[in-house]
């Protein structure tokens, strides 16, 4: 039997045995794992900020079966005037975690579609995943009004929504991310719906989880398309109209 170490490139060996003055040899070669040390996503995958404005995204890291080390996220290729920041920025070993990425926009930047590379590294090894980030100049709405986290109450039991209405119908992505604790902390997520679904709307709605009732010390942000919400902390958010 023959144990062998984790490799990045492929290593050969020769092996050779003696008997009786008789030598056998063999070649052993030792190939890189093919399955993936770590993967690195997003969610949701796209963001839409207008000029001047900010808006926040997830990077989730999951480590590969045997994988233990520390993770480095950075942002590669954002355009100019677009900044890109890490809550974490590292995300410990074995190296599955999720950080919030703050995108801020400068008003100088011009109106359109840009994709930036959000990458994990351990020091030789990246992976990437892309943010798709269109920015807007404030003149048109978009087809989801504003995102109002609420509470919203139902055979009794209290529940953590989120209202809105449609400008105009659309098919829009949606997601909606769930945190233990008021702050919406990256490594703190209870729940999770949507996973950027595309959904065809039009009118008003409210969207809700429903495996925590009565749960209040609990926050989201909810992605609707055009539109992403604040942190909404429930233990102050106000009743669903």
């Amino acid at each position: 039997m023959l144990t062998t170490v984790a490799v990045t490139t492929t290593h050969s060996v020769t092996l050779t045995a003696s008997f009786g003055g008789s030598t056998s040899g063999a070649n052993l070669t030792v190939n890189p794992s093919t399955t993936a040390q770590f993967t690195v996503n997003l969610k949701p995958t796209s963001l839409t900020i207008d000029q001047g404005s900010s808006g926040t995204d997830q990077a989730v890291t999951t480590a590969g079966t045997g994988f233990n080390n520390w993770l480095t996220l950075s942002a590669s290729n954002p355009p100019a005037g677009v900044t890109v920041s890490f809550t974490p920025v590292v995300i410990a070993a074995p190296g599955s975690g999720s950080s919030q990425v703050d995108v801020t926009v400068d008003n100088t930047v011009a109106a359109g579609t840009y994709s930036i590379q959000i990458t994990a590294s351990d020091g030789s090894i990246t992976r990437a995943a892309t943010l798709r980030l269109t920015v807007g100049n404030g003149s048109s709405p978009g087809p989801v009004g504003p995102l109002t986290g609420c509470i919203r109450t139902t055979n009794g039991h209290k529940y953590q929504a989120v209202e809105f209405g449609m400008n105009q119908p659309a098919t829009v992505n949606f997601d909606a991310v769930l945190y233990y604790g008021p702050t919406c902390a990256p490594n703190q997520t209870a729940d999770e719906f949507g996973y950027g679904t595309p959904l065809s709307l039009g009118g008003g709605y409210i969207f809700w989880f429903g495996d925590f009732a009565d749960q209040m010390n609990t926050s989201a942000i909810w992605t609707v398309g055009n539109q992403k919400s604040q942190c909404v902390d429930y233990t102050k958010a106000p009743n669903c109209q």
